[in-house]
């Protein structure tokens, strides 16, 4: 083997490998940032049911709220509670129930929809990884057989008619 076949192997060599250490690299840091947006849709998903709870509980207490003065009025003009005024404020407390429902399930809409994000980029996160290993594995399979092609070949034997 000569001098440049040997140094050309081994340029060839070194360049697959640091190819194949890019492409690792590469994957990780795709990855990495893969699993730093899911941790964010993680956290929005959690900040939207703590707040969610928070205006719930504001909800219910307005809701209260609003009750107690429509009775009060109701007192204070000396109607009695029923008949149409009693349906009058159980339609009014129905409908806020409805609204206080609607806003939660709005919610868990939401944190649903951002959860699916954490999940999606996880997976993206262990397809990018997976895919930085399956590039290199390639890189170096294709090394190896370029290196393969470098072995001497063997001479013609020529045949001599005697």
């Amino acid at each position: 083997m000569s001098f440049l076949t040997g140094a050309t192997q081994l340029l060839t060599g070194v360049a697959g490998a640091t190819a194949a250490f890019g492409q690792v690299q590469q994957g990780r840091q795709a990855a990495a940032a893969a699993d730093y947006n899911s941790a964010v849709y993680s956290q929005q998903a959690e900040l939207i049911e703590r707040s969610a709870a928070l205006e719930k509980a504001k909800m219910v207490k307005q809701k209260a709220s609003y009750l107690s003065s429509m009775r009060a009025a109701y007192s204070f003009r000396g109607v009695k509670l029923e008949g149409t005024p009693l349906l009058a404020l159980a339609d009014s407390a129905s409908n806020l129930e409805l609204d206080i429902q609607t806003t939660e399930f709005n919610a868990l809409l939401d944190a649903n929809r951002a959860r699916s994000g954490a999940e999606m980029y996880g997976l993206q996160a262990r397809s990018y990884r997976m895919a930085g290993y399956m590039n290199a594995g390639a890189t170096l399979i294709n090394t190896g057989s370029k290196l393969g092609e470098f072995q001497p070949k063997p001479k013609k034997k020529l045949l001599l008619e005697p």
